[in-house]
């Protein structure tokens, strides 16, 4: 199971998203490319960027932090920024990032569809929210779990491997019964599920390698010491190859 940190990049800083819906932010560093090398050192073999800015905007916004941050590192890195259209996803990949992950809607599938006939499937991941109701990139758009896994299996369709669900933990009840979604999701969909979001323990990291879950994005954990980059690495990740990532 890849353990992947997240950065998060407001204003050019690497801050700590707030808990919830708060739009508060705590500052963790004013240089996110030395939080980057921080997270290589402890044997990182992928980050994931996000340009909080650039997704309230919807526009990349942070492009400068973001490009010193990826000529700082040696690992691969992907975006997840306010990107809607071939010239951003270009610009991005033109920095060096890896990947480029876009939110998906029923109405921007051909966007979608585009960047892969233009860059190549390898290169484009899809986000999803699950936190109040599966949501897309249009906060109005609620998906079912059945419509959303129709809505994915087009993705599949396109050659895309790569469905990173945000905040489905995070949902009411407890961590267990929305476990079950993100297999279902993986079992009926066919993609490669990534799980960001009300990760807490290295227990529940435990419970997703279990459930065959391909990869976990870490955030909040991190920078509050719940849980140890290094360590969750060696309990899960050790041994990566490179070249699935």
């Amino acid at each position: 199971m890849r353990v992947i940190p997240e950065i998060d990049i407001m204003n050019g800083h690497c801050v700590k998203q707030g808990q919830g819906n708060s739009q508060y932010h705590e500052m963790v560093s004013h240089s996110p490319r030395k939080i980057a090398k921080m997270w290589e050192e402890q044997d990182a073999s992928y980050l994931h960027i996000r340009d909080l800015d650039g997704l309230m905007n919807s526009d990349v916004t942070n492009q400068e932090a973001i490009s010193k941050l990826i000529s700082s590192v040696t690992i691969p890195v992907e975006i997840y920024s306010g990107i809607y259209s071939l010239k951003e996803v270009e610009n991005m990949l033109n920095l060096g990032a890896e990947r480029i992950v876009l939110g998906l809607s029923h109405t921007n599938l051909n966007f979608v569809r585009e960047a892969v006939n233009s860059f190549g499937a390898d290169r484009i991941a899809i986000h999803i929210e699950g936190n109040r109701g599966m949501q897309g990139v249009s906060l109005s758009e609620k998906f079912s779990i059945s419509d959303m896994i129709e809505l994915m299996k087009k993705v599949f369709a396109l050659g895309i491997t790569r469905l990173e669900c945000e905040g489905i933990l995070e949902e009411a009840f407890s961590f267990s019964p929305n476990l079950e979604t993100v297999k279902r999701i993986q079992r009926e969909a066919e993609l490669d599920i990534i799980v960001s979001g009300g990760i807490t323990t290295i227990k529940e990291l435990e419970l997703l390698h279990d459930a065959g879950v391909y990869g976990v994005i870490l955030g909040n954990a991190l920078y509050e010491r719940r849980i140890e980059l290094k360590n969750a690495i060696e309990l899960f990740d050790k041994g990566v190859i490179q070249d699935e990532l």
